[in-house]
């Protein structure tokens, strides 16, 4: 399964659609500001809300938190103390590498494919493809990938660092 976010929704105060391969609008998000940060939420096409991801507050790091139909998943938490920033991934089992370009990486658990991540130009402009192993719980990866590209569009120096839980 293949998703494709537009590139540059990702600044928290958008709302746009999450495609699929063939063009049509498989979700719908919204982000949003509210005083202690940023938060998008993912929709079905019935209105469900499927997929949270909330900033939380910290001084000198940036987290959000991801949760499912209500139930928390992980975290990702931002190092801004060092020179070159480190993503930590807490609460999944997931290992990130980094591919090369700003939106060019791949997920995996345990030796086993998850997704893959890298920038595509669809006819709507630039978009983030997310290729999604079948046996894949799409929306926690759709969380993570939204968050990561979150993070990447405030600051695209970012070092992959994981840890598993």
């Amino acid at each position: 399964m293949k998703l494709y976010i537009k590139q540059l929704a990702f600044n928290g105060s958008e709302s746009f659609p999450i495609m699929d391969e063939s063009g049509q609008t498989k979700y719908f998000a919204q982000g949003e500001f509210y005083s202690r940060g940023k938060k998008i939420r993912v929709f079905n096409l019935s209105g469900f809300e499927v997929c949270t991801v909330q900033q939380k507050a910290s001084c000198v790091n940036q987290k959000y938190s991801i949760s499912v139909e209500g139930m928390h998943v992980a975290e990702i938490n931002r190092d801004m103390l060092t020179l070159h920033p480190e993503l930590e991934i807490s609460g999944l089992d997931w290992e990130v590498l980094q591919q090369g370009g700003i939106h060019e990486y791949s997920i995996n658990r345990s030796g086993k494919h998850i997704v893959t991540v890298h920038s595509r130009w669809m006819d709507y402009g630039p978009c983030v493809e997310a290729d999604i192993a079948p046996d894949v719980n799409e929306i926690a990866v759709l969380g993570v990938v939204l968050t990561i590209d979150l993070l990447l569009y405030a600051a695209p120096n970012i070092n992959f660092l994981v840890v598993g839980g």
